[in-house]
């Protein structure tokens, strides 16, 4: 089993990191490490979070504001996106 950050997930991280650096790039490297702690384990654990109607899965990130978005697709998890978790998705409050 491999771990894909999509595009879209590669850009969400990102700019979180850079939000919360302007103001600690110590707390940004730490949160980044988190997601990115969070995103492996689920290579061994790929049922972890919760599973929305369309077939993606929501994991909240302990001691982060943040939740991944992914799927598995055969021998691969897909983190499609790394959201807030105050972050409103499709007009809708996104609910981990």
């Amino acid at each position: 089993m491999r771990l894909v950050f999509a595009l879209a997930a590669r850009r969400d991280l990102a700019e979180a990191v850079a939000h919360i650096s302007a103001d600690n790039p110590d707390a940004a490297m730490r949160q980044r490490r988190l997601v990115e702690r969070a995103a492996q384990r689920l290579l061994d654990f790929p049922g972890l979070g919760r599973e929305d109607e369309d077939g993606r899965r929501r994991l909240h990130v302990p001691r982060t504001p943040f939740v991944l978005m992914y799927r598995q697709q055969d021998e691969m998890i897909v983190i499609l996106r790394v959201w807030h978790g105050a972050r409103q998705e499709g007009g809708s409050a996104d609910q981990a």
